[in-house]
């Protein structure tokens, strides 16, 4: 350990800030890919701690976005590989029901992934579903592949894995960052600072803070309170999770602390975390109160305590992955809408894309080479069972990918930000025949392309041009850039029926 105000040894490859689920599924992702790379993890408080600790940690495959569905098909599948490799991990399966309008039957096939294998159901499960009632003209649907876990418990062996070749830095604010065309330097308030290649801002909520405000601000981010109600009554074995999808709210069986969580849509909008207090008002209990006694009146009685907290919100609903400062030196990777572990694998997935983008991160004699690698590995592009969709067609060493020309364009779209790692034409889970996947003729197959590669979008969708021998990575030259989303994009704040400005039709407030 160094002294205050000395370096913290020698420059490391990449400090992630942040040490939630994002943050270390991030850290593992990197580790993973460039097995020699130095990484740091620092935050401001312990492990998992922040929206992480308070996190429901329900997943269900949903997106109400052609690009969250994307997203929600590549984290399904790497959980299935994360619990093949940690059984041990505290996830669980879950049975899933989903309760909505008979009219908005068409909408639900739309929003649920294929792989929900989505089911009308004459009646709901038994449990507490014994006490909820269907509201007139609704209907009842099983879903496949829904999965609850404890977040925090996530967090923190992930990172015990990690260790000793991540180090983390707990109880360590970083008060400012500083970014270079040769790296950035972190000072935290340890009185240590951290010189490293590329960072990574993985906040969850902590958007303003002074020390990266100025790069988040043109984001259009929000904070939005995160609010869910303790049913004091044990769940039985086979409880299975109910989800209000009109209500945007769920009623989930949390069978390792003995009891259930009801979550509904708070709209108080605009807090801070700092000013967030983890203790429920009069207010927000009677709100849940008042959605719940239209399901399950009967279950009103068992009310308890709860949590509450506070997430980061993107305009467009979907997960904001991109570099933020003059020198594409540091990556910001959260605004997950409400759905952090829901998407936190797709995220990391993402962010790697964007740091392989804006410049290796590994050390050369990690296989890393100048030119820019493609984000995704074959089994992203293959994600929840999607292979024999996914025609692969070959390339010669000089093939153009995608028509990128010879310099990255950046194509800044707002009212659709492409997260990076994810093309237009990849379609996870029931993908097309149009999705193809790329392979070099030689030597390479689609993760691994150094001399004719399609590098990760970043969430303005910023396409990286194939590199020849020649090529430079994406985000090193003066023709590429990245466009910002201005201040004045920012979603008003109504709350159930969320717009973004410029945006047609209303965006739901917290399914993402």
């Amino acid at each position: 350990m160094s002294m205050p105000g000395e370096d913290a040894g020698a420059a490391l490859d990449v400090v992630i800030v942040g040490a939630g689920i994002i943050g270390c599924l991030t850290a593992r992702e990197l580790t993973d890919a460039f097995p020699g790379a130095t990484v740091a993890v620092v935050d401001r408080d312990q492990i998992g701690s922040g929206a992480s600790r308070r996190s429901a940690g329900l997943h269900f495959p949903r997106g109400s976005s052609a690009r969250v569905r994307e997203m929600t098909a590549l984290s399904e599948h790497r959980y299935r590989e994360l619990r093949s490799k940690l059984p041990e991990l505290p996830i669980h399966d879950v049975p899933t029901t989903v309760v909505a309008a008979r009219s908005n039957a068409d909408r639900l096939a739309e929003h649920y992934l294929p792989s929900a294998d989505l089911t009308p159901v004459r009646r709901l499960p038994a449990g507490p579903a014994d006490t909820v009632r269907l509201p007139p003209g609704s209907d009842a649907w099983s879903v496949r592949g829904g999965q609850y876990a404890d977040v925090h418990g996530v967090a923190q062996l992930l990172a015990a894995r990690l260790r000793p070749s991540v180090r983390f830095f707990e109880g360590a604010r970083v008060l400012a960052i500083d970014s270079r065309a040769d790296g950035v330097r972190l000072r935290l308030s340890t009185g240590e600072t951290l010189a490293a290649r590329q960072a990574v801002l993985a906040p969850g909520p902590w958007t303003e803070d002074p020390a990266w405000r100025r790069w988040t601000a043109p984001l259009g981010l929000r904070v939005k309170k995160v609010v869910a109600l303790h049913i004091e009554r044990r769940p039985g074995p086979d409880d299975g999770v109910l989800v209000f999808e009109d209500e945007d709210a769920f009623l989930l069986p949390l069978h390792h602390r003995g009891h259930w969580l009801f979550s509904y849509t708070c709209a108080q909008w605009d807090v801070s975390p700092e000013d967030t207090h983890p203790h429920l008002s009069p207010v927000e209990i009677a709100e849940g109160r008042a959605v719940l006694e239209r399901f399950a009146p009967g279950l009103v009685r068992h009310l308890g305590t709860g949590r509450v907290f506070c997430d980061a919100y993107s305009p467009e609903r979907a997960p904001v992955v991109r570099p933020v400062d003059e020198h594409h030196r540091v990556i910001f990777a959260g605004a997950a809408n409400g759905s952090g572990y829901r998407l936190a694998p797709a995220i990391a997935a993402a962010t790697l894309a964007a740091l392989r983008a804006s410049g290796t991160p590994g050390r050369a004699g990690n296989g890393a080479t100048g030119s820019v690698r493609t984000a995704e590995t074959t089994h992203p592009v293959r994600a929840a069972g999607a292979s024999d969709s996914v025609r692969a067609v070959e390339a010669a060493d000089s093939a153009r990918v995608a028509g990128a020309s010879d310099s990255a364009r950046a194509v800044g779209a707002s009212e659709s930000v492409r997260v990076a790692g994810f093309s237009e034409s990849v379609r996870a889970a029931g993908a097309s025949d149009s999705v193809r996947a790329v392979e070099a003729a030689d030597s390479a197959r689609a993760a691994e392309t150094p001399d004719s590669v399609r590098t990760a979008e970043t969430p303005d969708s910023v396409r990286g041009a194939e590199a020849a021998d020649s090529a430079r990575a994406a985000g090193a030259s003066d023709s590429v850039r990245t466009a910002e989303t201005p201040d004045s994009v920012r979603a008003a704040g109504a709350p159930d029926s969320v717009r973004a400005p410029g945006a047609p039709g209303s965006v739901r407030a917290v399914w993402p």
